[in-house]
């Protein structure tokens, strides 16, 4: 049914948004690929259309919650390297200001090259 889902939007969204479970709660001996992940979330990103990644960084705090669900967490450049690589051109990449956010995630907008030739985006 996601499957489904995501096919419907393939090329159209204006805002794709992905917090953690995404990218980052996937157990280490399981095949999953994270950058890939983020190249799948891309294809349904329009041309001038944004992703919004918030993901888990490195914190002391990280290796409590990777002892009991093994997740995993990814430094700025990561995310920026990832986002890159899928497609993403615009980026900003920022920390939270207040709260548990602000020790423990990160952010990252990116945003797709709008299409000038002419052709429609949709």
């Amino acid at each position: 049914m996601l499957h489904e889902a995501a096919a419907s939007l393939w090329g159209r969204a204006n805002v794709v948004e992905c917090r953690h479970v995404t990218l980052d709660a996937v157990p280490e001996r399981d095949t999953f690929d994270p950058a890939a992940a983020l190249r799948h979330l891309a294809t349904l990103v329009k041309p001038g259309g944004r992703l919004l990644v918030i993901v888990s960084r490195p914190h002391w705090c990280q290796w409590l919650i990777w002892l009991r669900w093994r997740h995993k967490w990814f430094s700025p450049r990561h995310v920026t390297n990832m986002a890159v690589q899928a497609g993403f051109d615009r980026l900003e990449v920022f920390s939270f200001r207040h709260g548990p956010a602000s020790r423990t995630s990160l952010a990252c907008l990116a945003q797709k090259t709008l299409d000038l030739t002419g052709a429609d985006p949709c």
